[in-house]
């Protein structure tokens, strides 16, 4: 609605259901030491690759959204060395909502990925264990033959598109590959 697409533009013809995925998230406990000094992570800095994410977390803290108004999203300088990162504490009765990349380009830019991690909770001493955290991720993804290019609502007919179209099958194999292949 707040993209005043039409039925035959509507992103929901493109997510039928075939390439959503559901994650179970188990961070184990370990030194805070460990990730304070980077020498282990939770979920580094990302954004996610789909068009949408819910997340549902509750009890353990640790989530950190980037306050992209501080940065360039395009820069030289990783995002992680330059954002400001804003703590989301969990709450039971609350969906977290994420756009992905995918998104990013059906709006051409006017909704971007949430760059976003999984750090120590706050509130932790050093030399202590921090707690285990648990979430569940839902990813809503295209269909493989989908087509993304920016919605008309979002097309910049005077400076041009900041994306050209992108096949979404072949985007995901290539990020599988890039994230997921051994080095």
């Amino acid at each position: 609605m707040a993209l005043k697409l039409g039925d035959n533009e509507s992103l929901r013809q493109h997510h039928l259901g075939t390439q959503h995925v559901t994650s179970f998230n188990h961070y184990p406990s370990l030194p805070i030491d460990l990730l304070r000094a980077g020498e282990a992570a939770r979920s580094p800095c990302h954004s996610d690759f789909g068009t949408l994410t819910l997340l549902f977390q509750r009890g353990v803290s640790g989530l950190e959204i980037a306050d992209m108004s501080s940065t360039e999203e395009f820069q030289s300088v990783p995002v992680e060395k330059t954002a400001t990162f804003i703590p989301v504490d969990p709450d039971p009765e609350a969906i977290i909502v994420f756009g992905g990349y995918l998104m990013t380009r059906w709006t051409n830019r006017r909704w971007r990925g949430a760059v976003h991690r999984v750090t120590a909770p706050r509130g932790l001493e050093g030399g202590v264990e921090t707690p285990e955290r648990y979430s569940i991720v839902f990813f809503a993804n295209p269909e493989r033959a989908t087509m993304v290019k920016p919605v008309s609502s979002c097309e910049n007919h005077k400076d041009g598109n900041t994306y050209g179209p992108i096949n979404a099958g072949k985007y995901f194999d290539k990020k599988r590959r890039d994230v997921y292949s051994p080095l």
